[in-house]
């Protein structure tokens, strides 16, 4: 595949991500309210920043390993073991905070346990979607990267 072709596909992913996440954000916003939006993207954040700390730099690494040349067997099995051990202790982490009286009685006051509980669950799946994506990615297959994207 052309250099021009990969980055014209990665435009158009790029594009059709941004305008669902667009429409996404206008359909949460009307659909749950001003304050149940805030919790909603609280989760969100919590989510997505606990799942980036959790990947530890596995997925750039693996990128970097992948296209040096290394065993794919390797890489793709450590950074997949320590991304799922990562991602479990960081929904621990999450769980245990809850019981902050600061989180608790103060950003989270009067949201139902039940959802911190699946937010904590989401942490290890989105920390393998991301090193998922970089593994497709240091195996240069670029259009297997944006359909996961």
């Amino acid at each position: 595949m052309t250099f021009l072709k990969t980055n014209i596909i990665t435009f158009f992913s790029k594009v059709i991500c941004l305008g669902s996440a667009l429409f996404i954000s206008v359909y949460i916003a009307r659909f749950l309210g001003p304050s149940a939006k805030g919790v909603y993207y609280l989760f969100v954040q919590a989510v997505s920043i606990l799942a980036t700390v959790s990947l530890l730099g596995m997925d750039t690494s693996a990128i970097y390993y992948l296209g040096k040349g290394y065993s794919a067997r390797s890489v793709v099995f450590i950074s997949t073991i320590i991304t799922i051990i990562l991602g479990i202790l960081m929904a621990i982490f999450l769980v245990a905070a809850y019981n902050w009286p600061l989180i608790r009685h103060g950003i989270l006051a009067g949201t139902d346990h039940g959802y911190l509980l699946i937010v904590a669950a989401a942490i290890p799946f989105m920390g393998m979607a991301r090193l998922n994506s970089a593994i497709v990615m240091g195996f240069n297959r670029y259009v297997a990267f944006n359909v996961l994207n």
